[in-house]
């Protein structure tokens, strides 16, 4: 998964002037020059290491030397049949019939792998087992791995070899290889941590039926030196895949404002929003986070709830937390 943030603008206008005054705070460089109203996506992904360190955990990776990961090493033939054998737990059938593995220490894994249909031979009877992946074969490799049909991707031209192109759309499009100059160039253990990572979350997801985990939301709060309150809501990705925010509108969210157990104020209710279509898309990890600001606030006992807009999204993405003003 690569890196992104989102910033979208948020147009509203407003109908009247009520004793509280909503704006977003400032967040991040993108939010500055008088940006009044800004939203961003935080992407908690995990690092190539972290990513490892999970593989490893399930078994799937075992080091190279003492353990450890190589990340920039050159990834074998071998190398690669076997971790796809440990992340499906294989079994050979019959014997090899490659006359290259015969003595090779990864000959039962390869078997394996070559009779599942997601790795074959290199011809004349060979495997080539110790011969580097490149990454369009790693592409290869990995839409086999997960049953992707190739044909249903189309892109522009790629930089790789003509028998590649389907397979490195369709990689690409599900996120399974991260993007390069040259995919004839040869795979990294980096490269090979990445799309294995991303395969085994996707068969996990896709096998299992169910989506684990949910979408969490969370309010904190801080007092400014102006008795004014910063309250940050965040709306994070729990789930196992990633989740699709469909909006109808420039409206992301909403809130209610309760003093002494009687609403006093709700955010969208002297506003317009532009109307728009958009999707959101959040990746396992990521985080949608909003900053609102409330002035003017009397003394007493308060409760503000916050949810998000998107379609059917409101009843699970609330939440609310109270305070008090003295």
């Amino acid at each position: 998964m690569k890196n992104k943030t989102i910033i979208t603008g948020l147009l509203s206008l407003s109908l009247a002037t009520a004793m509280i005054s909503p704006t977003y705070a400032s967040v991040g460089a993108e939010c500055k020059g008088g940006n009044p109203k800004c939203e961003r996506v935080i992407n908690l992904e995990l690092s190539i290491e972290q990513k490892y360190a999970f593989l490893k955990k399930q078994g799937i990776f075992n080091g190279k030397t003492f353990g450890k990961a190589h990340l920039n090493k050159k990834v074998t033939r071998a190398e690669l049949a076997v971790v796809i054998d440990r992340m499906l737990d294989l079994r050979a059938s019959k014997d090899t019939s490659f006359k290259d593995l015969k003595k090779h220490w990864a000959k039962n894994e390869i078997t394996a792998v070559v009779e599942a249909g997601i790795m074959e031979g290199k011809g004349n009877n060979t495997f080539q087992p110790n011969k580097h992946v490149t990454l369009e074969e790693l592409a290869h490799v990995l839409v086999k791995l997960t049953d992707l049909n190739k044909d249903e991707y189309m892109s522009i031209w790629l930089p790789g070899s003509d028998w590649a192109q389907s397979y490195l759309a369709a990689a690409l499009t599900e996120d399974l290889l991260q993007g390069a100059e040259d995919y004839t160039k040869q795979a990294k253990r980096s490269h090979l941590v990445y799309g294995i990572y991303q395969a085994y979350q996707m068969l996990r997801t896709n096998n299992g039926g169910i989506v684990a985990g949910s979408l969490e939301s969370t309010i904190n709060y801080t007092k400014n030196k102006d008795g004014s309150y910063n309250f940050t809501y965040k709306v994070k990705n729990q789930t196992e895949k990633r989740q699709t925010l469909k909006y109808s509108s420039g409206q992301r969210f909403d809130y209610r404002l309760y003093k002494d157990g009687k609403q006093i104020y709700q955010y969208s209710m002297d506003k317009l929003f532009i109307m728009e279509y958009k999707e959101i898309e959040l990746k396992q990890g990521e985080e949608l986070t909003f900053i609102e600001k409330l002035e003017n606030l009397k003394p007493g006992n308060y409760e503000i709830e916050f949810w998000l807009v998107a379609a059917d999204m409101a009843e699970t993405t609330k939440k609310k937390v109270q305070f008090n003003v003295k």
